[in-house]
């Protein structure tokens, strides 16, 4: 007898906002770690096909999570849909995302910044890092 198994959708619990800058990756983490008070320090990279793409990542002990990945590799794009954005930062729910938004927004190394419907896109899971 076959069994079926229905996967339901999951909620994300996180947001992910598209930043376009002509700042190296460090220097715009550097510059985020000044406005909202944290410590974004690089970590292992993500690799998706054979592409390598740089992440910077910060854990606080409230449990607030921010993690900052470069859009471009030699071999490609981490999110291929969105070829003109050069960094998306990926934040937990825990914050308040209409002040997150602008307070990017005021950032000199950010050029533009808006939050990605997550709903609409394919790639999704490629936000989710298991560092544990």
């Amino acid at each position: 007898m076959k069994k079926r198994f229905i996967l339901e959708p999951v909620e994300e619990d996180f947001r992910v906002y598209a930043i376009n800058s002509h700042a190296k990756g460090y220097s715009l983490c550097w510059k985020i770690n000044q406005q909202f008070k944290i410590d974004l320090e690089r970590v292992s990279e993500a690799v998706v096909q054979n592409s390598v793409f740089v992440r910077y990542n910060y854990k606080s002990n409230e449990g607030q999570e921010f993690n900052v990945i470069t859009n471009r590799s030699k071999e490609g794009y981490f999110i291929p849909d969105h070829k003109a954005v050069n960094y998306f930062l990926v934040v937990n729910k825990k914050h308040n995302q209409k002040k997150l938004l602008e307070e990017l927004k005021k950032n000199s190394e950010i050029l533009f910044a808006f939050e990605l419907e997550l709903e609409k896109s394919k790639y999704t899971e490629r936000f989710i890092f298991n560092d544990t």
